[in-house]
């Protein structure tokens, strides 16, 4: 027991200095957490008028023929707009679906054809990942995507030349927190994570993990309990200036290029740490210290 929370669940963490994976208690590293010092709060209080706070539900790596549908259910009864980064070659395994979350006024964007780090390929490859997503892609939806969540959010400047060569470079859409939705299989860390984070961030989930799934319903909850509103990817700017839900899902932010060397390296221990920083503020909040 750690501040009261039994310390029977466990997630993976990826070493530094190993390929294997250390094995940490979730609620255990989530409620020492607690001991943390957070960051002193801005004097004064937001005035009156100040929009509310927002937030982006993202999900990648899909659509999965049996969870994405529920998925879909989910947000359409939480009236809950979010944009999908589709893996291309998925989208034959479940015809249809991206036609549906599109209709449903979801955004869509290009995670690449079969998930490969674009900069481990030759610059043909690197353009054909994104070639053949956008063709998969439009098939369904009529429309280009406007967004591309490389894998891991990897890609750099030779990448970036060759796909404005090919005509086929836009904006890079990263995320401000990491769920670790991949790392473990526990909706209620998932749940955690995501209820944490602070107005404007963008969340990374994947809708091919039913534990992702069974967490969205709490962390919309949860996020609406703190006066959240949700838009797409590109609609977040447009919520943060307070325009109505239903056209902040709508209205493209303007793209400030892709951060390719800030923070730490995606996929590293790091990095993975990184989440846990929505989760401390959340557990203080929530635990009234």
């Amino acid at each position: 027991m750690v501040a009261g929370v039994d310390c029977k669940s466990a997630i993976d963490l990826p070493s530094p200095k190993h390929p294997t994976l250390i094995r940490l208690p979730a609620l255990c590293l989530a409620a020492s957490l607690l001991a943390l010092p957070l960051a002193p709060a801005r004097a004064g209080t937001a005035p009156p008028s100040a929009p509310p706070p927002c937030a982006a539900l993202s999900f990648d790596d899909g659509p999965e023929m049996t969870l994405t549908p529920r998925l879909l259910d989910i947000l359409a009864a939480e009236k809950v707009h979010a944009t999908f980064f589709v893996v291309g070659q998925r989208l034959g395994y479940s015809p249809g679906l991206v036609k549906r979350a599109f209709a449903e006024g979801h955004e869509i964007g290009n995670h690449t054809w079969d998930h490969r780090r674009l900069t481990d390929l030759p610059d043909d490859e690197a353009v054909a990942e994104i070639a053949r997503t956008d063709v998969a892609i439009m098939a369904e939806t009529g429309e280009r995507p406007s967004l591309i969540r490389p894998p891991w959010g990897v890609i750099d400047t030779r990448v970036e030349a060759a796909l404005r060569k090919a005509g086929l470079w836009r904006t890079i859409a990263l995320w401000d927190l990491d769920t670790l939705d991949w790392l473990d299989d526990d909706s209620k860390v998932t749940t955690l994570l995501a209820s944490g984070v602070p107005p404007g961030s963008v969340i990374m989930l994947h809708d091919i993990h039913a534990s992702t799934i069974a967490a969205v319903p709490a962390i919309i909850r949860n996020l609406k309990a703190r006066g959240f509103r949700f838009a797409t990817v590109s609609g977040l700017a447009a919520c943060r200036g307070g325009l109505p839900e239903g056209e902040a899902s709508t209205v493209p932010a303007k793209s400030a290029g892709p951060a390719l060397t800030e923070g730490p390296a995606r996929n590293s221990f790091a990095h993975a740490l990184e989440g846990f920083k929505p989760l401390q503020n959340f557990l203080q909040h929530g635990f009234g210290s």
